[in-house]
């Protein structure tokens, strides 16, 4: 996409002025902030991780486990414990699996439905999608 051909501050103004002219052409009644909400959760989607971007952001988490679109997990400090965190469905958390996986040249599919890969930044990912992963 030519998104993806720009740096993340411009495919950012790109996705704001988009975001904009929508609202205007729809006459959309939004505050500020709930424009800056939506903003900011197209460009997580479109950018970056979708809904797990605010955990990454987070120092304190050891470990974002995910299981389903429904069922996200943190640890901190040792501690496992639910997090408000959903995906829309599964089709958008094997998209951002997708996004994650490929970053080493891997991925994850029904034919390929276990990938393990570190990242760039030393983040270890591991992937269980459909048929094995569990409901």
């Amino acid at each position: 996409s030519q998104l993806a051909k720009l740096d993340p501050e411009s495919a950012r103004e790109e996705i704001r002025d988009i975001v904009n002219d929508i609202i205007a052409i729809k006459n959309f009644a939004m505050s500020i902030s709930e424009q800056e909400e939506l903003l900011e959760d197209i460009c997580n989607d479109v950018l970056g991780y979708g809904p797990l971007e605010p955990l990454l952001a987070r120092d304190d988490i050891a470990d974002i486990m995910v299981n389903g679109s429904k069922n996200v997990y943190i640890e901190v400090n040792g501690k496992v414990e639910p997090t408000s965190i959903r995906f829309r469905d599964n089709q958008q958390l094997l998209n951002i699996c997708q996004r994650i996986v490929s970053q080493v040249g891997r991925r994850v599919d029904e034919s390929s439905p276990i990938c393990d890969a570190r990242l760039p930044d030393g983040s270890r990912v591991n992937v269980i999608a459909p048929p094995l992963s569990l409901d």
